[in-house]
């Protein structure tokens, strides 16, 4: 967070460019007078070369070591670690020595499981199976006593389950493994399910997406760019901030990965981020530049004025997109901690790289980066075009306006009242993804989820027989599995239980649900298991669903301090530059109204299904990824205040030049609106390739991120922005005197 204690404290910006050497270089040589922008703006003036060589001499460094990173992260990090179901899986491996079966094979034969020759065939699979590489232990309907959950309720397949040694990386030995016995074994049809194969489905699926994502947004964004900026040399410019954040990013989670897990859902966010905010900033600092030289400035001028205003306006932008991403890292679940990093690192590297790498290569190119125009425009602005005019009309109509606009947004947000939270599972993949059919053999032709029981683990010197029969009694419970036997409605059978229900300290019971993992059925059941009495010391419930619920209530409780976060850190940047106490409220709930109508759009379609031309086919769950909602929420609040610093940055200079509120926000529109909706328009491009993703919660943060900024640059700040400034007038800029004092200057 460098960017940001500089952004705060000048006098470290300061010291440093006054006392730092690179390259030999001493920039004490360098006027360093004045403000931390005035001396940013005089290094990059008079050591353009120095500081372009030296960016892109640590972007190549990052690029070697960071392009690692794809092979170092993780497809999991949805449960809370500090939780009892976490807690549950830890001592199950230790206390127990049970893993969960990482690879889950249905074998259907198509006859009787119990004929011999159908035995035959799978002892020979699970035989060879076992003396694969890596492979622990193999265990199948046969080798458990023939437990009826283990076996299809046709009577025509069942279940081989395969645990790996935890030296190996169960998702590429589940894969060898796939490969190399293929759907059909000595004439037995076998599916392919588990963590390990579902890990690897999500990942090969991510990274076709992602190429394909690059090459429909590419090209588009460069075509809009060209538009934008009307030659080939100003369009290519984003290129330099875009590459050496998004290389950088893969480096800082390269390192990262070593030490701690990182999502690989954090790279959709990386390429899509890095490009989109590489393009508004370029766009914002690249127009002030032919600004300012449409004025008759010299270059040095130019560059000056650029990095003191569009480049002051970056560093506060970023640092408040930062501070918002940053939050994410409050979460326990590491999926969200990912987006964190990635987000930050991100954001960092793009300010730094716009403030610093970007004017130096504009200083050297001059008048040359209108080089190779494609698109011929007069660049003098003019004050009273058509964002002049919109502003005017909305101005001189502010209540209807407003009162409209609000309706809007929340007739949008209103489906937020059916949304139904649900978790990644193989159902985010294509229909016709091996996964997702080995699930739905699954879930259609077994009578309960074997492959995924709740472990209930109990401290207790007494028997549990009581506990285990409440249990069993429970609807939507197929059997409750303990070391005295199979309990099943209330009734104990007489199977021998031989090992791995009992340690030193716990006694361990295993539960088949026939009720979907996710569902509130399961909610109940877990919670059902939970608050029964028993007169044991501690009962710890986990399992997929225990997992599920565990992290939605890690969620919940970690929100709170999230917003409280977000909101201070908001106020007190806006605050800072604006020096006003009414604004950063107004662009507070602005933002919460936009992000509601955002919600509800999502959840109108992935929930109900509405619109799904919109997005593609998926797998309708009836369900929206709550740890997707809470980055789709946080990125966009981030990248909406990213646009009202934009904004808010131009109708401050014009008011501090002199002019009445309305002019001045008319006036800064009319300056800063075409960049608004040009970077809005780029970003959300980016984002919506997204929607072309076989994996359903990347489609989520594809349209719920894009259509957040287009609501943002449209109704927001193009309507109820002037219009809530235009009913405040003189209280816009009102502030305590006191205050005063804090306010940055520049």
């Amino acid at each position: 967070m460098t960017m940001v204690v500089w952004g705060f404290h000048g006098d470290i910006i300061s010291h440093y460019l006054d006392n730092v050497q690179i390259m030999g270089h001493n920039l004490n040589t360098v006027q360093m007078k004045g403000t931390p922008m005035k001396r940013i703006a005089n290094l990059v003036i008079h050591k353009s070369k120095l500081v372009l060589a030296l960016y892109i001499v640590v972007v190549a460094f990052m690029a070697i070591f960071g392009m690692g990173v794809f092979s170092s992260l993780a497809t999991q990090g949805y449960n809370d670690p500090n939780s009892d179901s976490a807690k549950v899986e830890q001592i199950l491996a230790g206390d127990f020595n049970i893993e969960t079966p990482e690879l889950i094979l249905v074998a259907d034969f198509g006859s009787d499981v119990d004929l011999l020759t159908n035995q035959d065939k799978t002892n020979s699979l699970v035989q060879s199976i076992s003396s694969e590489p890596g492979v622990a232990n193999v265990n199948s309907y046969y080798s458990l006593g023939a437990p009826a959950s283990l076996k299809s309720k046709d009577g025509n397949a069942i279940y081989v389950l395969v645990y790996f040694d935890q030296k190996v990386d169960a998702e590429v030995s589940s894969q060898l493994i796939s490969e190399k016995y293929g759907d059909n074994y000595q004439g037995t049809a076998l599916y392919y399910s588990g963590d390990g194969i579902i890990s690897h489905e999500i990942n090969e699926t991510i990274s076709k997406d992602l190429a394909k994502a690059e090459a429909f947004a590419i090209p588009l964004t460069f075509l809009i760019q060209l538009v934008v900026f009307g030659s080939l040399v100003a369009a290519g410019l984003p290129l330099l901030v875009s590459v050496g954040a998004i290389l950088g990013t893969f480096f800082v989670l390269w390192a990262l990965a070593m030490v701690t897990d990182v999502s690989i859902f954090s790279i959709n966010l990386i390429t899509g981020l890095g490009i989109g905010l590489g393009i508004d900033y370029a766009l914002l600092v690249v127009y002030r530049f032919r600004e300012e030289k449409s004025k008759g400035r010299s270059n040095q001028e130019a560059i000056e004025t650029t990095v003191m205003t569009a480049g002051r306006t970056v560093l506060f932008s970023g640092s408040t997109v930062a501070l918002v991403l940053l939050s994410l890292i409050a979460f326990p679940q590491y999926f969200l901690k990912s987006f964190g990093y990635a987000g930050v690192s991100v954001v960092v590297l793009a300010v730094l790289g716009t403030i610093f790498a970007l004017p130096a290569l504009m200083n050297i190119l001059g008048d040359k980066v209108d080089s190779l125009r494609v698109f011929k425009r007069n660049l003098k602005p003019h004050d009273e075009g058509f964002w002049f005019k919109l502003t005017k009309f909305v101005m001189k109509r502010p209540l209807p306006v407003i009162a409209i606009s609000t309706l809007i947004l929340l007739a949008l947000a209103s489906p937020i009242k059916d949304i139904t939270f649900g978790s990644v599972d193989e159902r985010v993949l294509p229909a016709n993804n091996r996964a997702v059919v080995a699930g739905q053999v699954i879930e259609k032709r077994f009578a309960g989820w074997e492959s995924t029981p709740v472990d209930v683990l109990i401290q207790s010197e007494e028997s549990i027989d009581t506990y285990a029969t409440q249990i069993s009694k429970l609807q939507g419970v197929v059997r409750v599995q303990s070391r005295d036997g199979v309990f099943v409605e209330g009734v104990r059978t007489l199977t021998p239980i031989q090992s791995g229900f009992e340690s030193d300290s716990y006694e361990r019971l295993s539960i088949i649900l026939n009720v979907e993992r996710f569902s509130g059925e399961a909610n109940e059941l877990i919670g059902e298991i939970r608050s029964l009495s028993t007169s044991d010391n501690q009962v710890l419930v986990g399992g997929v669903s225990a997992v599920f619920i565990d992290s939605q209530d890690a969620i919940k409780r970690t929100l709170p301090f999230v917003f409280i976060w977000i909101g201070f850190f908001t106020f007190i940047i806006l605050f800072l530059f604006t020096g006003s106490i009414l604004l950063p409220i107004k662009a507070l709930i602005l933002n919460v109204l936009s992000l509601s109508a955002t919600i509800g759009a999502l959840t109108w379609v992935f929930t109900t299904g509405n619109a799904t031309w919109l997005v593609g086919s998926f797998i309708n769950t009836g369900t929206v990824d709550t740890s997707m909602i809470v980055l789709i929420a946080i990125l966009a609040f981030g990248l909406s205040m990213d646009y009202e610093l934009f904004l808010l940055s131009r109708i401050k200079e014009e008011h501090d030049l002199g002019k009445d509120t309305t002019d001045a926000v008319a006036i800064g529109l009319q300056r800063i609106g075409r960049i608004v909706t040009a970077a809005a328009l780029i970003i959300s491009v980016t984002f919506m390739a997204f929607v072309t993703s076989g994996v359903t919660n990347i489609k989520q943060l594809g349209f719920g991120t894009a259509l957040a900024i287009l609501l943002d640059a449209t109704i927001v700040r193009a309507l109820l922005v002037p219009a809530f400034m235009k009913v405040a007038g003189k209280y816009n800029w009102w502030a305590p005197k006191w205050s005063r004092k804090f306010q940055l200057k520049d």
